[in-house]
């Protein structure tokens, strides 16, 4: 089903008892918002309409946007409020995976935080073209800030390097003297052979759509790149939501005071 011009209801599906009995404007808008598939996977299936040039795919809608007060308490848009510290925090890291010297891919460190009502928080993200050395000082220093329970990267190639030279580092006394924190668990993350935009659109577009992802309010390139994709951009290669679906899988929410006293009693 379709509107005219006139903006009266038009049968698109075939009158073969999947009609408009079935498939009611109404209908497609309970499927479409129910959460149950992304809004491309919707546009296919239902409207027989993949996404064209220029048209969005993830919808800002649902986005929630944050600001932190001055004793560092974040404040979302919806009015539930937390510290960082009560929140599980990660880190997931897309390794620079350039492809000739046109490549506009980038690496990207994204740091999340999860919150007891289910609140996840997009609390800082590093996007930047240098050495390795210079990325690897940035997630040291981004260890230190945020210390995350769990580390994540992208294990594709002489990437799966990257857990090594952690742990080196680590014992060295440069690293030592620096007083640098003791390093999370470390995980690599596979990409199965799927592309960057099946990943995104498998793992970051539903906890998207389910409507409790924030942002704060300056992080101006997640909008733009939440704007755009999947869509060719100069200087976009969407590296940021890919950081983020590499992630997804990973967040736990932390238990609620109730929970924790149940799981006490259990134990007992």
């Amino acid at each position: 089903w379709d509107t005219n011009e006139h903006g009266v209801e038009v049968a698109t599906f075939p009158m073969d008892g999947l009609g408009k009995t079935r498939y009611t404007m109404e209908a497609l808008r309970r499927i479409r918002d129910s959460g149950s598939m992304t809004r491309y996977d919707f546009a296919c299936q239902y409207m027989n309409r993949p996404m064209l040039p220029g048209e969005k795919e993830i919808g800002n809608e649902k986005l929630h946007t944050y600001v932190v007060g001055e004793d560092g308490k974040i404040i979302c848009s919806c009015g539930f409020s937390c510290y960082p510290s009560q929140c599980n925090r990660y880190m997931h890291y897309d390794p620079y995976n350039a492809k000739g010297v046109r490549s506009t891919s980038r690496p990207c460190i994204a740091v999340i935080g999860t919150a007891v009502d289910q609140h996840i928080f997009l609390l800082h993200y590093y996007i930047g073209k240098g050495s390795y050395e210079k990325i690897f000082d940035e997630i040291f220093h981004l260890n230190d800030v945020w210390r995350p329970q769990l580390f994540t990267y992208e294990d594709v190639g002489h990437q799966n390097m990257c857990e090594f030279h952690i742990k080196k580092t680590e014992h060295t006394q440069e690293y030592k003297d620096a007083r640098h924190k003791r390093f999370p668990r470390i995980e690599a993350s596979t990409t199965r052979g799927k592309a960057k935009e099946v990943r995104i659109r498998e793992s970051l577009i539903p906890t998207i759509e389910r409507g409790k992802f924030s942002r704060r309010a300056n992080q101006v390139m997640f909008d733009e790149m939440i704007d755009t994709f999947p869509h060719a951009v100069p200087g976009h290669d969407y590296d940021l939501l890919d950081a983020l679906a590499q992630g997804a899988p990973h967040w736990r929410f932390p238990l609620s005071d109730e929970q924790l006293e149940a799981s006490k009693g259990e134990e007992d």
